[in-house]
């Protein structure tokens, strides 16, 4: 596993560019209305056709499902593990710089809406928070199952004086890189204000 010191300027060296384009350029972004463009501090929420904004890294798929019953997702897998040598967020959701500097001095709140495949699903499933050059958040590792449900992380920006950079909530379908899927229906982003569930534990 590589150290975040050296992480950090290899993941800038070769992310940014790549994921800048994709939600810029990118064919699957230009054809959604990014509900990102609103203000950062009122938080978002990413679901239905707006989670064609998600994109895998390396080693990694996913595809966009609209099922007649279980509505519109998308399914990813891995084929790599989270502590090998890619320099990604796994399937991630990308903010871009104005949305984190706009986020520094302030906790930052993320629910992701997951459930594992009845065939070959993925219950070793990783939820972080990656603000490129500026720190990331903890390692959550989710519980999954075949049902819908939750999985919430957070993370506290600090104030730098550094540039501001590309931010992340990246999603690890499986750990152990073991070709199995997860699928994600939804995901939501507060600012200064922990989902209910939460509150008992602040």
């Amino acid at each position: 596993m590589l150290s975040d010191r050296i992480f950090f300027p290899l993941l800038i060296l070769t992310v940014i560019g790549i994921v800048y384009s994709a939600i810029a350029f990118g064919p699957r972004s230009q054809s959604v209305e990014s509900p990102l463009s609103g203000d950062p501090l009122l938080g978002f929420i990413i679901e239905g056709d707006a989670l064609k904004l998600l994109n895998s890294g390396s080693g990694m798929a996913d595809e966009f499902i609209d099922d007649p019953i279980d509505g519109k997702y998308v399914r990813t897998v891995s084929t790599q593990p989270a502590d090998g040598v890619a320099l990604h967020a796994g399937t991630a959701l990308a903010f871009l710089p104005d949305t984190g500097e706009a986020w520094q001095g302030h906790t930052v709140y993320f629910s992701v809406v997951m459930r594992k495949p009845s065939i070959k699903g993925s219950d070793d499933v990783l939820l972080r928070f990656y603000y490129v050059a500026h720190g990331n958040g903890e390692r959550v590792m989710c519980e999954v199952t075949e049902q819908w449900r939750p999985c919430y992380t957070k993370h506290k920006l600090q104030v730098s004086d550094k540039p501001a950079n590309l931010s992340f909530i990246g999603v690890w379908p499986d750990t152990k890189g073991l070709g199995r899927y997860v699928d994600i229906k939804k995901i939501e982003v507060q600012v200064d204000r922990p989902f209910d569930v939460e509150i008992a534990g602040e």
